[in-house]
């Protein structure tokens, strides 16, 4: 009767394993899907412009001659900046189908919240944004591929930074030795409806390039670092505001990513990530 009960027990636990892995494939392809129609999106939008600029060319409906250098001078720098859009695609897309490794190491969190601050200070205080990174621990250390953190966080940064006129952008770290992860904070003072995505994306009419700045949109910017967060066995989510932990208020946009937390006793040991 025990052996029936045992078995009976270890079926069920089975079965439910099943449905976790079922519901977990499910989201990954529903978060995949939404992912290629943002990038679908993002790409029409600079597109647009472009041709738009260039038939005002073609069809001699410029004013001078220096109206028409001034279109063509703003059609290059949107196609740099287009083709600096996909290639931060490619490089996840391979990243995720194993072709670029990633290489996991123990890092001193320090070193890369002040790559983060070396990289943003200057479009911060340019576009007069308080930008206040507060340097962590120098004891402690997360596990992630140093290349891939830095470019999560600096992306992270950089969307907050381009897509704010005025407010303040916080950055700090704490660890949790309960669940031996380390949680960085990212706070700024938009709404956290700019992460809202339309319904139907692909149908949402693109906007033109005199409203696009060049910059991923914070919907983009989200999936793609959630993406990279996840091939380093962390996470990223955002959160309610206001909260208990927290002293951000409404109007408040946070985010959370999540990270292994390292241990300096180790000889900075590499792991290598294939997809």
């Amino acid at each position: 009767m025990n052996r029936n009960h045992s078995a009976s027990s270890s079926d069920g636990d089975d079965v439910q394993q099943l449905k976790l892995a079922y519901q977990m494939a499910t989201d990954m392809a529903q978060f995949k899907q939404g992912f290629l129609g943002r990038i679908s999106h993002e790409l029409r939008s600079p597109l647009n412009g472009l041709i738009g600029m260039h038939q005002l060319i073609l069809n001699d409906l410029c004013d001078s001659p220096e109206e028409e250098r001034e279109f063509i001078a703003k059609a290059h720098d949107s196609a740099l900046k287009l083709i600096k859009l996909i290639d931060e695609m490619v490089i996840i897309s391979k990243t995720e189908q194993g072709t670029d490794v990633m290489e996991i190491e123990t890092i001193p969190l320090t070193e890369v919240f002040q790559d983060i601050y070396d990289l943003t200070y200057l479009q911060a205080a340019n576009r007069n944004l308080n930008l206040n990174i507060v340097m962590p621990d120098p004891e402690i250390y997360v596990k992630a591929d140093l290349r891939r953190l830095r470019q999560v966080l600096t992306s992270l940064v950089d969307s907050a930074i381009a897509h704010m006129s005025e407010g303040s952008i916080h950055l700090h770290a704490d660890p949790v030795p309960e669940t031996q992860q380390v949680y960085l904070y990212l706070e700024d003072q938009r709404s956290p409806d700019c992460w809202q995505e339309p319904i139907d994306l692909l149908n949402t009419p693109p906007d033109s390039e005199l409203t696009w700045n060049g910059s991923p949109s914070p919907g983009l910017t989200l999936m793609a670092n959630k993406l990279l967060l996840e091939l380093m066995h962390g996470s990223l989510e955002l959160l309610e505001v206001p909260s208990p932990e927290s002293s951000a208020k409404r109007g408040t946009s946070r985010i959370l990513c999540k990270l292994p937390w390292g241990s300096s006793d180790t000889e900075n040991p590499t792991d290598t990530i294939q997809n």
